[in-house]
């Protein structure tokens, strides 16, 4: 009975954050360690970075360098900001296929992104 209860004393305060993409457990992340579901070893190096760069907005979440709770549409709007230059989103044009080659990020986010963006700037009042 007393070792029950030094185990639930030591896992009080364990913090774990599973992230998901493309509908799938993609990590397990906690403040020291990250680690990759299975799937993702066969996966794009395009999908790695990505899922990477979630894993990173869930340790700055434990890390208290940005706000909490953990939000899964605030990790993929941070992973693509993080991965996508905004010069690139601003442009009216852009060879998706391309630039998502070049980047080495999913074609999908990067379209995400882009639309994101180009409904921003039809949104913002003209400057002129």
């Amino acid at each position: 009975m007393e070792r029950d209860i030094d185990l639930a004393a030591q896992f009080a305060d364990f913090q774990a954050e599973s992230v998901f993409y493309r509908g799938r457990l993609a990590a397990t992340v906690t403040p020291t360690t990250f680690d990759f579901a299975d799937w993702l070893v066969g996966a794009s190096a395009a999908d790695r970075a990505f899922v990477l760069a979630m894993g990173v907005y869930a340790r700055a979440v434990f890390a208290g360098r940005l706000p909490g709770p953990y939000n899964a549409t605030f990790a993929r709007f941070f992973a693509r900001r993080a991965l996508i230059p905004a010069e690139l989103l601003e442009r009216e044009a852009l060879d998706f296929d391309r630039t998502a080659s070049a980047l080495s990020v999913p074609l999908r986010e990067l379209y995400a992104a882009w639309v994101d963006t180009q409904v921003r700037k039809q949104d913002e009042p003209d400057s002129d």
